[in-house]
């Protein structure tokens, strides 16, 4: 747990430098969209670990859970940071708490659905362990799962158009205004 946090915490900084550096002056649909994409590829790894094939290819899970989370933080900052920029510009003066109550209500349902969806998809595929002793079988058809899960951020990809402004995130929304219906 502490290795991780601390992994994670670095990995974190490393995002927002590694965004700062390449990402900053992308449109907001690009940077969606790309990091939806490559979110999508690097959630597509743990199927490598629940088909153990990192076993056979001599990678150990510890390494392999290290490196595949520490990526795994480093795209989420970079989603995060966006997500961030485009929500201030778009908050009235004076909203701010409403705003972030709004974001945090929207963001806890969310986890909540994505939660209740999972347990339908564990369910659905029989992969239900009880914590007894040797029912490894249980999670035979968790790759499944995880194939579900790791597909599903093209769902966002299409919304991306009606959804996200096709402006840099260097611009304030005010001038994309005036630039869209000039």
């Amino acid at each position: 747990v502490t290795v991780m946090g601390i992994v994670g915490a670095s990995c974190a900084v490393i995002g927002m430098l590694s965004y700062n550096m390449f990402m900053k002056d992308w449109s907001y649909r690009r940077v969606f969209l790309f990091n939806n994409i490559i979110f999508m590829f690097a959630s597509l790894t743990n199927i490598i670990l629940y088909k153990r094939w990192n076993i056979q290819w001599g990678l150990s899970d510890k390494f392999f859970v290290l490196g595949t989370e520490t990526f795994q933080v480093i795209l989420s900052t970079w989603t995060y940071m966006p997500c961030v920029i485009l929500i201030s510009q778009l908050c009235p003066k004076g909203m701010e708490a409403t705003m972030f109550a709004i974001l945090a209500g929207s963001s806890n349902l969310g986890s909540s659905l994505s939660q209740y969806s999972g347990v339908f998809v564990l369910n659905l595929t029989h992969v239900n362990p009880s914590g007894l002793p040797n029912e490894s079988r249980q999670f035979d058809n968790l790759w499944i799962v995880s194939l579900i899960s790791s597909i599903l951020p093209v769902i966002p990809c299409i919304l991306i158009p009606c959804l996200i402004p096709d402006m840099l995130q260097t611009e304030s929304v005010d001038a994309y205004k005036l630039r869209k219906y000039d």
